[in-house]
């Protein structure tokens, strides 16, 4: 026997009314989907039991039949939110739970085989009370349920194993579960006699899977507030004020209104219409006002950096709108950027908020997170990271380093599938979490930045590719003379230096060891200008065998000499191999400068090739200048 307690399941259809509500207002995908069905169960169920307490039309079997199809749906629709929670695909279970849940239903509508409807009892004191006559097909159902909710369960043990940040995901789920079956147990106790502990406990079990949503980032809990939720909040208010001020309007229009007194419920009506829609335009204004202005501000923001990123090709410019639209939007404290180095081997910070910040971070290749970012898409947060064996699996150096800098988020940049670089963000100002919000303009931040990054990366790529020769990585002819000529412009009344070194019998090297050895060769005496010149210069491959060094602010003196040291490492390059002997390289170089011997871009080439010609005429493995 169990007593009516109405206002238990008129709770429990308000709360799935109004996530219902809610989420119909979200943007759908086939997991909000799969809530939506989980929630409609919750509703055929908790409101079939309602109508049969009430004993409304048409009849206690149809809604006793309706909250008993409720119920047998509820573990076929957990287990298609947990499928689609965990994004696995798997049709054959599906339609095989369904299937018997169908097969269920009729047999039970048809023979009342598994658990036939109660009979409802008019006591003394007028409450009415229902009496079920439990046999034992009941457990045949009670199996059905408890299996397509335990097959549920596996699964999300089963991926959890494989992806140890799901297991905080899960959490929730596992523990309204748990609380759904302790509920319906709670129905065989004594002390619980006639209360609908089922009930309630399947409000808890909506409302954690709700939470799991939410832990998930899958939906902002604004559209709670969205406009039909406006108008289901707005007439539930007005009902509330109308049923607690009817009687004193009722009175004020008898007293004060008797010319009206006849037209008091039409009064009272429109009143209450205007109230309502008073209400409804005060909280519109009030959400829009709180929570849409701040969406707009987003998108704005993401709007002006996609217009500013796509007309860089500028690294540096892109990572900097980056950092700016970032703290301008979410307001964290410190933002940094690392970039993949070229070796491959790790990623180093080369942008941050603050310019006086010190650069020495570094993430190393093998770092887990930077393997989780690679792996995965989204952001990664620091707090989620932490409860990983990942985590523990890191140096207590690399630990550190993150907690020194407050590290709390993570957002990838990539190109194509390549991880090539990695925005950390620290705290947010007043120490708060990051918002769905938030989470959700960096998944966009790191699309657009992604983007830009891998078009300023092929940019540079291609133009590093037309300006360097393919063999020393040195400037090319053509780039050469424009890099002479813009030099020239720029140090117009002031000293420029040009080196051109010429390899002697370089033909004869080709021939005695081949085409390979003569490639290696020029290799290293690129290397080995390039790094003799370093940043006082610019090197070029000028020919075949010939190089040119542009040094801005050189005199004749100080360009020889640099030449000079030059010829002799070349000259002791091949002594270092042990492991067969090579011929030695001489060089033989030509020096002009701008004023002291020439006047003019064209002059000052022109001197040098006449300085080398001299040198070769003479026998070879000198430095001239024009000047001599």
């Amino acid at each position: 026997m169990m007593d009516s307690f109405v206002y238990i399941p008129i709770t429990a259809l308000c709360c799935y009314a109004f996530l219902l509500l809610a989420f119909m207002a979200a943007k759908k995908n086939k997991l909000i989907n799969s809530f939506l069905l989980f929630l409609s169960a919750m509703i055929l169920w908790t409101g079939g039991s309602f109508c049969m307490r009430m004993q409304l039309w048409p009849s206690l079997d149809f809604w006793y039949n309706i909250s008993v199809l409720g119920l047998t749906l509820m573990p076929f629709a957990f287990f298609i939110f947990v499928i689609e929670f965990i994004g696995l695909k798997d049709r054959f279970f599906k339609r095989c739970y369904l299937l018997i849940i169908a097969l269920v239903n009729i047999i039970n509508v048809l023979t009342g085989f598994f658990l036939s409807a109660p009979e409802a009892i008019n006591g003394t004191d007028g409450k009415v009370s229902f009496v079920y006559n439990v046999s034992w097909p009941v457990i045949i159902l009670f199996v059905v349920c408890v299996a397509i909710t335990f097959h549920a369960l596996y699964l999300l043990y089963k991926y959890s194993k494989t992806n140890e940040l799901a297991k905080k995901q899960f959490t929730p789920i596992v523990f309204g579960v748990f609380i759904l079956v302790v509920g319906h147990l709670a129905i065989f106790v004594p002390v619980f006699k006639g209360f609908p502990t089922d009930i309630l406990s399947g409000v808890c079990f909506a409302f954690c899977l709700f939470y799991a949503l939410y832990r998930r980032r899958l939906f902002k809990l604004t559209l709670l507030v969205s406009r039909g939720s406006c108008y289901g909040i707005a007439a539930v208010l007005s009902l509330l004020l109308f049923s607690n001020f009817i009687n004193l309007f009722q009175t004020f229009i008898d007293t004060n209104l008797s010319d009206f007194k006849e037209h008091s419920v039409l009064i009272i009506a429109v009143f209450f219409t205007f109230a309502t829609f008073f209400i409804y335009q005060g909280m519109k204004r009030f959400i829009d006002k709180v929570f849409t202005k701040e969406e707009i501000h987003q998108a704005e923001n993401l709007k002006e950096f996609s217009i500013t990123v796509s007309k860089s090709l500028n690294v540096n410019e892109i990572l900097e709108e980056l950092v700016d639209v970032i703290q301008k939007t979410i307001t964290v404290k410190k933002i940094y950027i690392c970039i993949r180095n070229e070796k491959n081997d790790s990623f180093f910070m080369v942008h941050s908020t603050s310019p006086l910040d010190k650069k020495f971070f570094s993430i190393q290749e093998d770092n887990p997170i930077v393997t989780w970012l690679s792996n995965n898409e989204g952001c990664l947060l620091m707090k989620d990271f932490k409860r990983t064996v990942a985590y523990k699996s890191m140096w207590e150096v690399e630990k550190k380093q993150f907690a020194d800098l407050k590290i709390e988020c993570f957002v990838s940049l990539k190109d194509g599938s390549e991880l090539v670089g990695i925005v950390l963000l620290s705290e947010k100002e007043k120490y708060s979490s990051f918002t769905y919000d938030d989470i959700n303009f960096l998944g966009s931040i790191e699309s657009i930045g992604s983007i830009a990054v891998r078009n300023s990366r092929l940019y540079e790529k291609a133009y590093f590719e037309a300006r360097t020769d393919e063999l020393t990585g040195l400037l090319n002819r053509k780039y050469f003379y424009e890099t002479l000529h813009s030099e020239y412009e720029k140090n117009k009344g002031q000293s420029l230096a040009l080196i051109i070194l010429n390899i002697d019998d370089f033909k004869l090297y080709n021939q005695l060891y081949g085409n390979k050895e003569g490639d290696i060769a020029l290799q290293m005496i690129a290397r080995i200008i390039q790094a003799s010149v370093g940043s006082n210069g610019y090197v070029a491959r000028y020919s075949g065998k010939e190089f040119a060094i542009i040094l801005p602010l050189y005199d004749l003196r100080r360009a020889k000499k640099l030449a000079e040291n030059i010829r002799l490492q070349i000259a002791d390059m091949n002594k270092h191999n042990k492991e067969y002997r090579l011929k030695i390289l001489t060089l033989s170089g030509g020096i002009c400068a701008i004023p002291y011997a020439a006047s003019s871009v064209k002059e000052l080439i022109d001197n040098a090739d006449r300085a080398i010609y001299y040198v070769k005429r003479n026998g070879k493995n000198a430095i001239m200048t024009y000047s001599e």
